[in-house]
């Protein structure tokens, strides 16, 4: 090959950035990644045409003439934000939450002033993907699981997380959000907020951890009578397993007559919202079980919901009865 085939091969950084109607600072991040193949001639970079034509499939890069000069293009105006929205991230930046914005393809677009705040970054570091490096890596697998499933349907989101904090503490926080939507229905992405709730985790965990150490049967249900919920005890023998119970009328799980004292505490509670309690038998879980001594006592836990607290009282039952019985024996 001639030298004058070879300089004619041979392009500048201006000449790559106006075959590929780029910027020069774009033509050199691209060289500096490997996107395009240069290489160094003295201080300044050379790229092949050939080469140029083979990444970049443009009719006018095989031609050996030089590319005419552009004309300078007339600088851009800065897009224009709605007023709608300037108005909407005002308010939110004075919202005592977290709330963030994101695009059809899963990227956060905006985060409010609260939510950096909490992370002690800028909207620069967090936007598109840049604010997951925050999340605890044992949660967002199923965090991201959990956003492309919402994404996908393109229906509401909900999910519990660890944050880290700006002091370096990950928080527990809940994450909501539901679907936007343009003008003409097309799919924009998400809109929501996220709530720290670090403090209710650790309470809703000492309280359970208190439930646990009670020797009490637990169980909730709605006012009509209808489980929700069951937790055992290993000190009260209940014949069913506890899943049996979920989604099961209490007619259905107790017999005729303790169903019925049931029903009535639970009503009573409900309406006046005073505990109440009582002490009943429950029966074997045949012929050869003998019944069991309860303590039980019923409080309401909402509007229409109760929680009914079962203790194994046969031990107290039984030495109460021993003693009536030598107190009778004593007066005989």
């Amino acid at each position: 090959m001639s030298d004058d085939r070879q300089n004619t091969d041979l392009l500048t950084i201006d000449e790559v950035a106006q075959l590929l109607r780029v910027s020069r600072d774009t033509v050199y991040r691209m060289t500096a990644v490997g996107k395009l193949p240069g290489q160094k001639v003295g201080r300044c970079w050379r790229f092949r045409r050939s080469d140029i034509a083979t990444q970049f499939p443009l009719t006018d890069v095989l031609s050996n003439e030089k590319p005419a000069p552009r004309e300078p293009a007339t600088p851009a105006l800065p897009e224009r934000i709605p007023s709608a929205v300037v108005e909407f991230r005002a308010v939110a930046d004075s919202a005592p939450v977290m709330i963030w914005q994101s695009a059809a393809n899963q990227h956060i677009t905006w985060l409010n002033q609260t939510w950096l705040q909490f992370t002690g970054m800028n909207l620069a570091e967090e936007i598109g993907e840049g604010w997951t490096k925050r999340v605890h890596l044992d949660d967002l697998p199923r965090y991201q699981e959990t956003l492309s499933a919402a994404y996908r349907t393109q229906t509401d989101v909900s999910c519990e997380f660890r944050l880290r904090r700006a002091d370096g503490v990950y928080r527990w926080v809940l994450t909501t959000g539901s679907p936007r939507w343009g003008a003409d229905k097309e799919f924009l992405g998400f809109v929501g907020t996220a709530l720290d709730i670090d403090d209710r985790k650790r309470m809703d965990a000492r309280s359970k951890a208190l439930i646990n150490a009670l020797p009490d049967a637990i169980l909730r249900v709605t006012s009509s009578g209808m489980v929700l919920d069951f937790r055992p005890s290993t000190e009260l023998r209940i014949p069913l397993d506890p899943n049996d119970y979920l989604g099961q009328l209490i007619q259905q799980v107790f017999s005729n007559d303790l169903e019925k004292k049931l029903q009535a505490l639970i009503k009573e509670a409900v309406t006046t919202g005073r505990m109440q309690t009582c002490e009943c038998e429950l029966e074997g879980a045949n012929s050869n079980s003998a019944a069991t001594d309860l303590e039980l006592r019923v409080v309401a836990s909402g509007s229409d919901e109760a929680t009914l607290l079962f203790r194994n009282i046969t031990e107290r039952k039984q030495a109460e009865r021993a003693l009536q019985s030598h107190a009778v024996q004593l007066q005989a």
